[in-house]
C-alpha cells in the first residue's frame, strides 16, 4: 500500500471527525488524490465511508483499519527502540575506550530527546566520569567532548578539543 495511503488512514485513525479539506491541508495531497485515497482504502476494507448529513461525510476505519494502523504503531515503537538502545550501546562502547583511558566524557549540545537518553543511560549505569556541560571554558582541556549536533561539534572543535559526534558513530546498517 503506497504511504500516501497508510498516512491517510493514520490520521483518519488519530483524528475520527476529519473532512476531506483537513486531509488535503494535513497531507499535502489534492483534493482529488484524497478522494481517490479514500476510496482506495473502502475497496480494500480499511474505512467505511458514512453520510451524516447532505455536505459532511463522516470516515470510520474497520477492524482491518484498525488493526492496520495499530501494526503500524507497533512496529514504529519497535524500530524506535531499537535506535535508542543501538544509541545506548554506542554511547557506552565510547565511555568504556575513555574510562580505560582514564579520560572524562563531557556531554555538550542542546537538552533534546538524544540528550536526554544519554543522561538516562549515565544514571542507569551509574557513570561517574561523564557530566554535563553547557560552557566549555571552564573545563579540563583533555576530557574527551561527546556532540549529537553540527553546531556544538565545531564550536568544540574550535577550542582545539578532542571531539566525538556519537551521530556519526552510529551505524544505521546494525539497525536493519
Amino acid at each position: 500500500m503506497p504511504a500516501s495511503d497508510d498516512n491517510v488512514l493514520m490520521y483518519i485513525y488519530n483524528n475520527a471527525d476529519v473532512s476531506q479539506r483537513q486531509l488535503v491541508e494535513k497531507t499535502d495531497l489534492s483534493l482529488g488524490s484524497i478522494n481517490l485515497i479514500l476510496h482506495r482504502l473502502v475497496s480494500r476494507g480499511l474505512l467505511k465511508i458514512e453520510n451524516v448529513s447532505a455536505r459532511h461525510l463522516r470516515y470510520i476505519l474497520t477492524p482491518q483499519g484498525i488493526a492496520r494502523c495499530t501494526k503500524k504503531t507497533i512496529a514504529f515503537v519497535k524500530q524506535a527502540y531499537h535506535q535508542i538502545m543501538h544509541l545506548q550501546t554506542v554511547f557506552l562502547s565510547i565511555q568504556e575506550k575513555c574510562t580505560e583511558n582514564n579520560r572524562t566524557i563531557l556531554l555538550y549540545g542542546d537538552q533534546d530527546e538524544l540528550f536526554r537518553i544519554l543522561i538516562q543511560t549515565v544514571n542507569d549505569k551509574g557513570l561517574d566520569q561523564v557530566f554535563y556541560v553547557t560552557d566549555l571554558k571552564t573545563t579540563e582541556q583533555e576530557a574527551i567532548v561527546l556532540v549529537w549536533q553540527e553546531d556544538f561539534e565545531e564550536a568544540s572543535k574550535a577550542q582545539g578539543r578532542q571531539t566525538i559526534n556519537i551521530v556519526r558513530e552510529l551505524d544505521p546498517t546494525a539497525l536493519i
